[in-house]
């Protein structure tokens, strides 16, 4: 796993366990943010992710492709704030960030408010 890398093997994709992280998760909302996580042991990378944005919110694909774009290039470029506490605690995690605003925000906006995410989680796991 690179630092500043975000490889197929990093994002969520088993639906066993997403539904799991959705019953079994805890929660927090940081606008315009809600992040789903769990520290999760079994798997094999430290850190996994799953972006979303729900088609009630943002109803044309073109925008809610564009805003995970830019979720996952925010997440990229942020990442390392979590990932430095993880190591340190040599846990693992598993997290879904779930975009809840109606429209597309800046990307300097997501930026910072998936820093801010990351941050408070790295306190928390």
């Amino acid at each position: 796993m690179t630092a500043f890398g975000l490889s197929k093997k990093e994002i969520i994709s088993n639906k066993n366990h997403i539904t799991t992280l959705f019953e079994v998760g805890q929660s927090h909302y940081d606008y315009p943010f809600r992040c789903v996580w769990k520290r999760d042991d079994s798997q094999h990378n430290i850190l996994q992710v799953l972006f979303t944005v729900p088609k009630k919110k943002v109803p044309l694909a073109v925008n809610r492709n564009r805003i995970k774009r830019q979720m996952k290039e925010a997440y990229r470029l942020n990442k390392h704030l979590l990932l430095a506490s993880l190591q340190e605690k040599k846990a693992k995690a598993s997290i879904i960030l779930i975009y809840s605003e109606s429209h597309a925000l800046e990307f300097n906006q997501i930026q910072d408010k998936i820093s801010v995410t990351l941050q408070r989680l790295a306190q928390e796991v």
